[in-house]
């Protein structure tokens, strides 16, 4: 009888950390899929348990479904918002703003105690190559967690593709979830393994406002590993770049208002185009440098990497400006910066 009255209550509160010691998983509420833990194991690092747990619990409740759009919301969420929650809702200092992307959450990751390797990406290796709790991501593309016995837990796609369906919740069934468990798309060949050693946080001085942003907000401080960004941006088009600046932005102590300065600078000097190079003066990249090979002070790679050209670029607002509205401001009387 006491058994049966533990069911009911692990049944209707499906709460991961304690009742995938007595299930085998939650039924999603209005759905017929099933998160399991039978072939998964649970971890026996408590961190890694939360995190993978608490993707497992949104994966299996049908109120939670893909949006880009709503990825900050917590009713929705993208591949790497759902792993910056997961990472949140374990105790990781992530702060309080907008979730990273796959350009640059490695280093994120890595700054908070995470290990990265490298694996084949093949689901014929998982099993030997992976642990529970291993964030696997492919910078360009997408992101999820494994959850062990070949099994991934990821936000997925819209129903039925494609990044937004205009709807909240998750719309799919089956393999068509919007997140959801099991086998991942191939070329998910960047991990990352959770050391239980968290080194740095999240910065301090970020507002992480906006309408779908990068930055992020915290109490405490982080150094972003210099060069640790720049395999994303070789060859970067010019979204990918802005991305990648809202993001770096954070280790300046700027913020939302910070990146609408930032914005319209490039946007005039260059376009954010990587290769930009004004004919008569000879400046080069996204901040223009003059010349260009000032940058290599930033990365040998400095002709080829928007990261590099823009860790190079914001260094030199900061400098002689002291923010990208500084910097605004002076080239609005000047047309040069």
């Amino acid at each position: 009888m006491l058994v049966a009255v533990l069911s009911m209550m692990v049944l209707s509160a499906c709460s991961p950390l304690d009742v995938l010691d007595f299930l085998s998983g939650c039924k999603k509420s209005g759905g017929s899929s099933v998160v399991s833990a039978g072939g998964v194991g649970r971890s026996d690092n408590p961190t890694i348990e939360a995190y993978v747990s608490w993707a497992e619990q949104v994966a299996a409740d049908q109120s939670h479904g893909y949006s880009q759009a709503r990825r900050n919301s917590q009713q929705d969420y993208d591949c790497s918002s759902l792993v910056w929650f997961s990472l949140k809702h374990a105790g990781f200092p992530v702060g309080e703003g907008w979730p990273f992307t796959t350009f640059v959450m490695g280093p994120v990751l890595q700054g908070l105690g995470f290990a990265h390797f490298s694996w084949s990406g093949s689901m014929a290796d998982a099993g030997q190559a992976l642990q529970r709790g291993d964030v696997v991501v492919n910078p360009q593309s997408h992101t999820e967690i494994y959850r062990g016995g070949g099994s991934f837990v990821g936000a997925r796609h819209a129903f039925p593709s494609g990044i937004e369906d205009g709807r909240p919740g998750d719309q799919g069934s089956g393999a068509d979830e919007e997140i959801g468990v099991g086998p991942t798309s191939p070329g998910l060949t960047e991990a990352y393994r959770y050391t239980g050693s968290m080194t740095t946080t999240v910065p301090a001085g970020s507002t992480g406002r906006g309408n779908g942003g990068l930055a992020w907000r915290c109490a405490s401080s982080v150094t972003v590993p210099a060069g640790s960004i720049q395999a994303d941006g070789t060859h970067a088009g010019p979204e990918q770049a802005r991305q990648i600046a809202r993001a770096m932005l954070p280790t300046k102590g700027w913020g939302e208002d910070q990146y609408e300065c930032l914005v319209w600078v490039w946007d005039h000097e260059s376009g954010w185009r990587w290769n930009a190079e004004n004919p008569s003066s000879g400046a080069y990249g996204i901040p223009q440098a003059l010349p260009g090979d000032k940058m290599a002070s930033a990365g040998a790679d400095w002709r080829e990497n928007a990261t590099t050209q823009i860790t190079w670029g914001l260094d030199y607002i900061q400098g002689r400006y002291g923010s990208p509205c500084g910097a605004k401001g002076f080239w609005l009387s000047h047309n040069w910066y």
